[in-house]
């Protein structure tokens, strides 16, 4: 059996020494066999942490002193019922802040320890765990939201508290098993070890206090960390084209092929082609072809973080390449250097390159450049020309 945890979901339910027995005595029904339990416990259930985090707490307090914080303000003055005669609020010591104390609130706080207790004293250790408020108390006691049962407390610690030294003592101090009279030897007389049936059977191996080395090979062994995958690339949304709505379509028959080739057409019928491949892998290989991001069994299982790419990449990728063939690339440019030339084969002789002169207007009735015949400044412009001595048309 494996305990994960002694606080339940959100650290509201705790387990208690009287449900982890019970889950315990489950483990085995045949005599014959051995049940072994192994409990994972938070690291703030330790001795050893609870006194570092006092520690901490410790340190901030001087620290603060030091500084020479100001203390908290006076409060007001309370009115009585009748609101005549004002009365000072009750003196209270003025403590700093509880946020300012401890880096976070006491959850799970343990009972008062025992520290004089001898090692061979039963009784002392009784007496310690009869002293908690939640043991025999089923049902008539509300057990407060920070507070971890006292049994479940000296388990964990088992190792540091004194008169315990061993996490099965814990069991026969809580529940007052020496106390139990044991009646297997009257059952069956005949034998020395009296009953099978009512006599308890003892343990080969009683805790890992008392026997390490049989738990060795349940010690946690440093997990090999393994290089991060490359990160998914993102595609941007986009419409189907015909390309797409082909590749999804041989796609799905691919996988409808491979389901009753490997599965049988009774799980294609009863289960679908998702046994292959799901709807959301298919979708994200289209989305991944659209934009030729695949060309390779690599970059599927880049992309797609496929189960079957290893097994099934070879068959997929020749599908997507043969709807989408990876897009056609350009040869680089290439620049040539021109040939030298020696100095001997340059032409001598050039030819001079004259600029070209835009023509001047010329008019027609005087001969001057520069101007044409509906310029007034020609000499011969209807303007400048006397009309006194011409003789006049009349009409018959």
């Amino acid at each position: 059996m494996i305990q994960w945890r002694i606080a339940g979901h959100a650290k509201k339910v705790k387990l208690t020494l009287v449900t982890l027995w019970q889950r315990i005595g489950c483990l085995v029904r045949d005599r014959r066999l051995q049940g072994m339990a192994i409990i994972f416990a938070e690291k703030e259930f330790f001795d050893d942490e609870r006194q570092k985090k006092e520690e901490r707490k410790e340190k901030r307090l001087k620290k603060r002193k030091s500084a020479g914080t100001p203390q908290m303000p006076a409060k007001r003055l309370a009115l009585t019922a009748s609101g005549s005669i004002p009365t000072p609020a009750q003196s209270l010591p003025n403590l700093p802040p509880e946020s300012e104390l401890g880096e976070e609130s006491d959850e799970y706080s343990s009972q008062e320890m025992v520290v004089d207790a001898p090692a061979d004293d039963m009784e002392v250790l009784k007496q310690a765990l009869e002293c908690s408020t939640n043991k025999g108390r089923v049902g008539t006691h509300k057990q407060s939201k920070n507070e971890l049962d006292t049994g479940m407390d000296y388990f964990i610690n088992a190792d540091g508290r004194p008169g315990f030294k061993c996490r099965r003592k814990v069991f026969h101090a809580w529940f007052d098993n020496e106390s139990a009279e044991t009646d297997h030897i009257d059952c069956d007389s005949s034998k020395a070890e009296g009953c099978n049936h009512c006599s308890l059977p003892q343990p080969t191996v009683c805790c890992d206090l008392h026997q390490p080395a049989f738990f060795d090979r349940f010690h946690h062994n440093p997990i090999p960390k393994f290089p991060r995958p490359s990160n998914r690339s993102r595609v941007t949304t986009y419409k189907m084209e015909t390309t797409d709505l082909t590749l999804r379509t041989a796609l799905k028959s691919w996988r409808e092929d491979k389901t009753k080739e490997v599965y049988r057409e009774a799980h294609l019928v009863n289960i679908g082609p998702s046994l292959v491949m799901s709807n959301d892998t298919l979708t994200r290989i289209v989305d991944c072809a659209h934009h030729f991001k695949i060309q390779s069994v690599k970059d599927l299982n880049k992309e797609t973080r496929w189960q079957g790419c290893l097994e099934y990449g070879q068959e997929v990728v020749p599908v997507v390449l043969l709807v989408v063939p990876p897009p056609q690339t350009r040869p680089p440019l290439v620049s040539t250097p021109l040939p030298s030339r020696s100095p001997g084969t340059v032409a001598t002789h050039t030819a001079i390159v004259t600029p070209t002169v835009p023509r001047k207007n010329k008019c027609w009735a005087c001969g001057v450049e520069g101007h044409n015949i509906q310029n007034r400044v020609c000499a011969k412009h209807p303007s400048r020309v006397d009309k006194e001595n011409q003789p006049t048309t009349r009409s018959s």
